[in-house]
């Protein structure tokens, strides 16, 4: 919404600089208003609900303060057109004159706009799911200034958005749509272990007391019952937010390797668990293991050891975008879960990776090291009923590596 803000404030310049009449400029102004309106009600309210020693507070105090000066502006600004209207003459030129005055508008937008967009990776991020494009238009003007919002118009768009590498705190969906409703996209959400910490609210006309108990005991956090109030959507919302940055953080310390920063043993186990079950397609496992890395430790010592794990975690980590997966397996021995990657692909992968270990040496406080590793790559079969015969396929095959001379793929 801040954005809708800042652009339709360029409109209302440019429409100035152009010299445009005052049809065109009442026009562009009242374009501002509309979303300026749906933002200035809820910073106010959520305002008002925040203790003054609230780390919030401080910077919705100037969100709210930037909203009070865009809107005298723009107050002032029709009040400029409404005269030049009355006088029904000098229409460019009162066009010309606005254009010189709006430079402090663009102003309170840019710093409205940074306001709400500022802390990055800090934000919340929310995706509203409504196949009404009002609803939606209403759910993200309200939500807006206090997180990163997607609008959608279907479960099958906001399941993209989930599995697109981005993560997202809360999913805010309605119930009833084509095709799948919020209460099946709730239920595909917490069946993968991916999106599990993500925090769902229901919005729904249906007010029956028996089908809300039953959505909020099997997969939904909250339910609000439209017409709903928007303070209360956005306190929720942003209630549920919090917690799922907790839980995501609490999760992340639980399933993360110390010492390289990747993934522990559990985090691919609980992939592989996950996507066997759900038959995703060419389901891929990569074993790596560091050739002779025992030798490593006991020539230069395991605070060497401990950087080439380091460094090898790092190649790996360049191949891992969601929702591909590396992660330390135990000792040096690593592993890709690639999902949607045919035999082929996984297999020129650890090729690729195994000779990009051999030809770059690694730097340490001991001096440059030529290393080397060995790959097993394998793909999930039809009659694999779980991931283990997979990941023994693997491992087997990382072992004929090793025996065929080391530094090698074997498929």
């Amino acid at each position: 919404m801040s954005r809708r803000i800042h652009d339709e404030a360029a409109h209302l310049v440019a429409a100035g600089e152009q010299g445009a009449g005052w049809k065109e400029i009442r026009r562009a102004a009242a374009a501002l208003e509309r979303p300026l309106s749906r933002v200035v009600g809820p910073v106010q309210a959520l305002l008002q609900r925040t203790p003054p020693d609230d780390a919030q507070h401080a910077e919705l105090a100037a969100i709210a303060s930037d909203c009070d000066v865009l809107r005298k502006q723009v107050d002032e600004l029709n009040i400029a057109v409404r005269a030049a209207t009355k006088a029904r003459s000098g229409f460019k030129q009162t066009g010309r004159m606005l254009a010189r005055n709006l430079t402090d508008l663009m102003e309170t937008t840019r710093a409205l706009n940074a306001r709400h967009t500022g802390g990055g990776a800090d934000r919340y991020r929310i995706i509203v799911v409504d196949d009404a494009p009002d609803t939606r238009f209403l759910v993200s003007a309200v939500l807006g200034p206090f997180a990163e919002v997607e609008s959608v118009g279907s479960a099958a768009e906001a399941l993209i958005l989930l599995r697109g590498g981005t993560t997202f705190d809360v999913v805010v969906s309605d119930v009833m749509m084509p095709e799948m409703g919020g209460d099946e996209l709730a239920r595909v959400i917490r069946a993968d272990p991916t999106l599990v910490d993500i925090g769902i609210i229901l919005l729904s006309g249906r007010s029956d007391p028996a089908f809300r108990a039953a959505v909020i005991h099997e997969t939904v956090d909250d339910y609000l019952v439209k017409p709903f109030d928007t303070n209360e959507l956005t306190a929720r919302a942003l209630r549920l937010a919090r917690d799922a940055r907790a839980r995501a953080n609490l999760r992340r310390r639980a399933l993360t390797d110390a010492l390289t920063a990747l993934p522990n043993r559990a985090a691919p186990v609980e992939q592989m668990e996950h996507h066997v079950r759900s038959r995703t397609p060419d389901l891929s496992v990569v074993m790596l293991d560091i050739d002779h890395f025992k030798l490593v430790n006991d020539s230069w010592g395991h605070a060497v050891g401990d950087q080439v794990l380091g460094k090898f975690a790092d190649i790996l980590g360049q191949q891992a975008d969601a929702p591909r997966l590396a992660a330390r397996f135990g000792g040096e021995e690593f592993v890709l879960v690639l999902p949607n990657t045919p035999a082929g692909e996984a297999l020129a992968l650890a090729e690729a990776l195994v000779a990009e270990v051999a030809s770059h040496p690694m730097k340490t406080t001991a001096g440059a090291l030529q290393i080397t590793a060995s790959a097993g790559v394998a793909t999930l079969n039809d009659d694999d009923a779980d991931w283990s015969g997979l990941l023994a396929r693997a491992d087997l095959r990382l072992y004929q590596a090793k025996d065929a001379g080391r530094n090698r793929v074997c498929a």
